[in-house]
């Protein structure tokens, strides 16, 4: 299970891009594709990280707007609480100060 959540965190993307970028390196080295493949490889790969970052900011953007939702929410809650206008007592000390009845 702990295994599993750690699969789910990695960056895939990223992991993919270094997979790829390796694979052409050595494709390359190897004389099995062009410089110009390896060029266009790494543009690609450029563009992905790019791509992910702009949808993080989108994320980290929204989850900013929801919290200062939230705290303008948190003040409007405080403002409206009013301090209680009993004092915390023990339930003997508040029968005591009843009155008794009249003894017969």
């Amino acid at each position: 299970m702990v295994h599993t959540k750690r699969l789910l965190n990695l960056e895939w993307d990223a992991i993919a891009g270094v997979i790829a970028a390796v694979a052409a390196i050595v494709m390359e080295l190897l004389h099995l594709i062009q410089g110009e493949v390896l060029l266009t490889l790494t543009v690609a790969l450029i563009a992905l990280l790019f791509l992910r970052d702009m949808r993080r900011e989108r994320a980290m953007e929204r989850l900013e707007g929801r919290l200062a939702a939230v705290q303008v929410s948190l003040r409007e809650i405080e403002v409206g609480l009013l301090p209680p206008d009993a004092v915390p007592g023990s339930a003997r000390s508040a029968r005591s100060s009843w009155p008794t009845p009249a003894a017969k």
